[in-house]
């Protein structure tokens, strides 16, 4: 008997595992607009880090349309741009507060510099791809300290003991310094503010993102929704704050966003 209701459980557990996964697979997509919207580069860090929308404080929401913004989906892009807004007013900003509430900040650090550490197959690769084997031997070296001496990489003593800095980068940059253009601006349901260039880049990441072959599928979409979550929660409500400044939110994002594109092309051309 007790065995037929460990059996009745098993099958229930295994029952609900797909709506679980369907739940958390949500969740992480929802979490992923905070890195996709949340960063915004200054040409100083245009081969380090990807350019995207919200988190800049030396921008002003004075932005105003130029022709040069290549935007033929523009219809779309605005529909799927207030789909995004309802998801970020509605869940993600008030689940950052949440998470800013109960995490505490060197808790938070730690996460960020844990994924930082994990990530690095991502930032050695590109840093080859664009012929930076300097930078490449760097990450290894930070990669070696931080995972020991670190302690998985929660700390960082490569660059509190030894002064290495990070040096990241994408698939996105790699393109560009091989003069490819961003093509057309796109906004992606949840995902937010992208262009032709960053969107396919993307897959090209995610497949060297180690934590895609160090854990379950369920614990991936965890563990990256958890990394997610932790980078756009400090910066969550600047989201709220630029929009209600702004004349067209829609205009603003995009604009904002596609400067970014333009100074980091205009800044790898001169190195």
């Amino acid at each position: 008997m007790h065995a037929i209701h460990g059996n009745k459980a098993t099958v229930h557990s295994r029952a609900l595992r797909p709506i679980s996964r369907f739940i958390l697979l949500a969740l992480n997509c929802l979490v992923i607009a905070c890195s996709t919207t949340s960063q915004q580069t200054s040409p100083a860090q245009s081969t380090t880090q990807n350019n995207d929308t919200i988190g800049s404080t030396s921008i002003e929401p004075t932005v105003v349309s130029t022709p040069e913004y290549n935007d033929p989906l523009i219809g779309f892009n605005r529909a799927v741009f207030d789909f995004n807004d309802v998801a970020y007013r509605y869940v993600l900003v008030p689940f950052s507060e949440g998470y800013i509430a109960v995490v505490p900040d060197p808790v938070r650090g730690g996460i960020s510099n844990f994924f930082t550490n994990i990530k690095m197959p991502i930032s050695f690769v590109n840093n080859l791809l664009q012929g930076k084997p300097e930078d490449s031997a760097r990450n290894v070296a930070r990669f070696g300290i931080n995972s020991t001496l670190g302690i998985l990489g929660i700390f960082d003593p490569a660059q509190d003991w030894f002064d290495l800095a990070p040096t990241q980068s994408n698939l996105n940059t790699t393109l560009s310094s091989w003069g490819a253009g961003y093509g057309f601006y796109l906004v992606l349901p949840i995902l937010g503010p992208s262009d032709l260039r960053n969107t396919l880049a993307r897959f090209g990441d995610q497949a060297l993102n180690p934590v895609n072959y160090l854990s379950e599928e369920q614990d991936q979409i965890i563990l990256q929704g958890v990394d997610n979550i932790n980078a756009f929660a400090p910066q969550a409500q600047r989201y709220l704050d630029l929009k209600a400044e702004a004349e067209d939110p829609y205009l603003f994002f995009r604009n904002m966003y596609l400067q970014g594109v333009v100074r980091d092309a205009e800044y790898s051309d001169q190195q």
